[in-house]
């Protein structure tokens, strides 16, 4: 409003002003004389007027627009989806004792995998993996004492009812290991290593008809046709055949 202040006070202080002054509403007429118009004031207060309101609407236009795009950021913010957990790193420890079971340093493996278990003792596999470092070293008590604690805890292990199994078949107790593979087996029957230490088992037993149907089945589950065990167990089933 000050600029429209200015511009009445301007306009007033020119109407008290001489005839021969030339300003701001002043116009030269046909005749060549100076001479005030009141139409030409009017017309600038209302110019200053229009500019005033379009000045104070852009600066509110300019305003709201900064209000609306801040609101819309903040909606899309709480709208997004919260970020992706870490994906967790290998564990070193449980790495390092299987690379050592793997290398046949059972003692130092069996070490490692004990302080893993003690900081994690509900792992089935963890339970799993300590059994068949003690089956390896003939400690079988202990051995079983952790497949039987792994397939508590879960009772979908598969791979620990197949290690129980094999387990049983080096005690000579047949029946039990026979159990336990097929029970391997029940879970998961796309499981190619239950299916051979079944067919041993039946070999063992002189079930010879059973165990080749089973090393065939062990065969068939094989991804890799050309692997070498593929093709020793293709000879183990040809030599029982010609028997």
């Amino acid at each position: 409003m000050s600029v429209i202040l200015n511009a009445l006070r301007s306009h007033k202080g020119s109407g008290s002003s001489s005839a021969k002054s030339v300003g701001s509403g002043a116009f030269v007429s046909r005749r060549g004389k100076t001479s005030k118009s009141p139409l030409a004031g009017k017309i600038l207060i209302v110019v200053l007027l229009v500019a005033s309101m379009f000045t104070g609407v852009m600066i509110w236009f300019k305003n709201y627009l900064t209000r609306r795009t801040t609101a819309q950021n903040s909606a899309l913010i709480a709208k997004a989806p919260p970020p992706m957990p870490a994906i967790p790193k290998v564990d070193e420890g449980l790495a390092k004792a299987r690379s050592l079971f793997h290398q046949e340093r059972l003692t130092e493996s069996l070490e490692v995998y004990q302080v893993e278990l003690a900081k994690n003792p509900t792992n089935a596999l963890l339970h799993n993996d300590v059994g068949l470092v003690l089956l390896k070293l003939d400690l079988f008590k202990e051995s079983e004492r952790h497949f039987v604690r792994a397939t508590e805890i879960d009772a979908s292990c598969f791979e620990c009812y197949n290690n129980m199994g094999y387990l049983k078949t080096l005690l000579n107790q047949t029946t039990d290991a026979e159990k336990y593979f097929k029970k391997a087996l029940a879970i998961n029957s796309s499981y190619p290593d239950a299916y051979f230490n079944l067919a041993v088992l039946y070999e063992k037993n002189g079930d010879i008809g059973n165990a080749v149907n089973t090393y065939k089945e062990f065969m068939e589950r094989l991804p890799d046709k050309k692997a070498s065990y593929y093709v020793e167990t293709q000879a183990r089933v040809k030599a029982l055949l010609e028997r």
